[in-house]
């Protein structure tokens, strides 16, 4: 939130919760149940828009385990953003495979390699 320069007290009034509430999210004491965290996103698109799609790549860079996806929705994302936002979260997705599958050929290349170099 603080990346988006959006106050607390601000932020509190449009989300129509106390400012002890979003203080505790902040600071990570309290994590608000799926559809409230939306509720939020919403609110804090309404005071800066961008805020969706900002809070969507964090998602997405901070979904690492299972557990943390658990409940990860890809469908409640794609329906917060606008059609070119989805088109470049699609370009993002194809790039981030893409990148993926070229790491696995070289890590399998340099294996092939150090197996060559060995015999």
């Amino acid at each position: 939130m603080d990346d988006l320069k959006i106050k607390g007290k601000t932020l509190s009034e449009a989300f129509g919760r106390g400012t002890g509430y979003i203080s505790d999210i902040r600071n990570g004491k309290c994590n608000p149940p799926i559809d409230r965290f939306w509720e939020l996103i919403d609110a804090m698109e309404a005071l800066k828009p961008g805020a969706k799609e900002y809070f969507a790549s964090l998602i997405a860079k901070d979904c690492r385990s299972d557990k943390e996806l658990e409940n990860f929705d890809p469908d409640k994302i794609i329906d917060l953003i606008d059609e070119e936002q989805l088109s470049q979260l699609m370009f993002a997705v194809a790039k981030k495979l893409s990148d993926r599958a070229k790491t696995k050929q070289q890590k399998k290349a340099n294996k092939n390699e150090d197996l060559l170099l060995a015999s």
